[in-house]
């Protein structure tokens, strides 16, 4: 399955990253975007995102990828922790 850019960046802009279906958080570190990849493995899994032109990869429970029912195709949101961001040069 391909996503246009222009399909993208509409569901960004449409759906800001404060407030998603009436969700507020105090992250500001957020990213919305498609799942593009869900892999689940006994108790933990592995989710990735494509937000714009960020690939956001996650590992999370295997309960919370059916819980948040997060499959190929589904919107969801990246919120990233600061204690959790290491930052590199270029």
């Amino acid at each position: 399955m391909t996503v246009s850019g222009v399909d993208l960046a509409a569901i960004a802009r449409g759906e800001g990253p404060e407030v998603i279906d009436g969700h507020r958080s105090s992250a500001r570190n957020r990213f919305v975007g498609l799942v593009t990849r869900v892999e689940k493995e006994g108790l933990v899994g592995i989710v990735e995102i494509q937000a714009g032109p960020h690939r956001i990869i996650s590992m999370v429970t295997a309960d919370a990828i059916t819980d948040l029912g997060l499959t190929p195709g589904a919107r969801a949101v990246a919120s990233i922790k600061s204690t959790n961001v290491v930052i590199e040069t270029a």
